[in-house]
């Protein structure tokens, strides 16, 4: 969520990819439907083990790939952080430099920014929020 990208927090996510070849899909509208069904009974077999932590006994029994499910973690960028750095420093000096040498009409308008920034940044962390459904 982007509470959890603003606060900093790790992100983690999973995907499994399984090749389904067009012979095993069959041709008839019931048995495709219970096709359908089996493969979505399928899906969330894999989403609940991999929720509970059960995917690598799920993954042997049903051999949902041919390989275990692996991690893919990417090292900190630093280049990322020296922009960030950067860009923050030279915007907010010389915004910072305005606010002090200014007078009590600058200081009004710069709390009502922050109060529409926060206000903005309130609505879209609480839009991004995912609710857990059982």
């Amino acid at each position: 969520t982007l509470t959890s990208l603003i606060m900093g927090r790790k992100t983690e996510a999973v995907v499994v990819i399984r090749k389904i070849s067009i012979d095993t899909i069959p041709e008839g509208e019931n048995e495709g439907g219970q096709w359908m069904m089996d493969l979505f009974k399928d899906k969330d077999q894999i989403k609940n083990s991999l929720l509970n932590g059960s995917w690598q006994s799920v993954n042997e029994s049903q051999t949902f790939t041919t390989s275990t499910l692996s991690c893919i973690c990417k090292p900190p960028r630093t280049n990322s952080l020296i922009m960030t750095i950067t860009v923050n420093i030279l915007v907010l000096l010389p915004l910072l430099f305005v606010l002090l040498s200014g007078g009590v009409l600058t200081w009004i308008v710069a709390v009502l920014i922050l109060a529409v920034s926060w206000a903005a940044l309130h609505v879209l962390v609480s839009a991004s929020k995912v609710k857990k459904t059982e």
